[in-house]
């Protein structure tokens, strides 16, 4: 549903609030591209950002942007600019249903 169109506002406030610089990503989506499309389009941007910054990286994402996040940390946890931190905005990891949060 979003892209970098819809979510500038938010990245700006990102960026004006905390200092910190804001690199968003306009990785390919379902259902027009297939697993793993999005996942490497994330895992690029994250690669290209460790090979050209020395600030720490933070990952940051919503909905389906906050799986991919999750995923590419875990993916980079032990690459040598791994990720310092997540911000996580109501992303789906998993769990079953039915259980409590």
């Amino acid at each position: 549903v979003g892209d970098l169109d819809s979510h500038d506002d938010i990245c700006a406030e990102i960026c004006a609030g905390t200092g910190f610089e804001v690199v968003s990503t306009d990785y390919r989506l379902a259902p027009e591209y297939l697993h793993p499309a999005s996942f490497n389009d994330a895992l690029a941007v994250f690669e290209w950002v460790a090979a050209t910054s020395t600030l720490p990286i933070v990952l940051c994402g919503e909905s389906a942007g906050g799986n991919l996040a999750a995923a590419v940390a875990q993916a980079t946890r032990h690459h040598p600019r791994h990720a310092s931190g997540q911000m996580l905005i109501f992303p789906d990891l998993g769990g079953h249903e039915t259980s409590r949060s």
